[in-house]
């Protein structure tokens, strides 16, 4: 029998993939509270939420850094919570 933390685990390595496809654009104010961040061309603060097509997955955003942002995911069946932070890709 698989137990909830095996779920949770296959989860998060889900959440993992998933954020590693979103394509940070920028951030502005990266550190601050009013932080402003591009993901996919859709602009959001901290505490905003977004939702990924054709999944179950919701993002929040719970903090920036200069050219990063940390975004956090919430599993209320299996009670699991999991944060991934995507960084801006560096031209060059």
């Amino acid at each position: 029998m698989i137990d909830r933390a095996t779920l949770c685990e296959v989860w998060q390595v889900e959440v993992n993939r998933m954020a590693g496809m979103l394509k940070l654009k920028s951030v502005l104010g990266g550190g601050t509270p009013r932080a402003l961040v591009n993901i996919e061309g859709v602009l959001l603060t901290v505490g905003e939420s977004f939702d990924i097509a054709d999944t179950e997955l919701e993002f929040t955003v719970e903090g920036t850094g200069r050219r990063s942002v940390r975004l956090g995911s919430y599993n209320a069946g299996l009670d699991c919570w999991h944060e991934v932070e995507i960084s801006m890709e560096i031209d060059g």
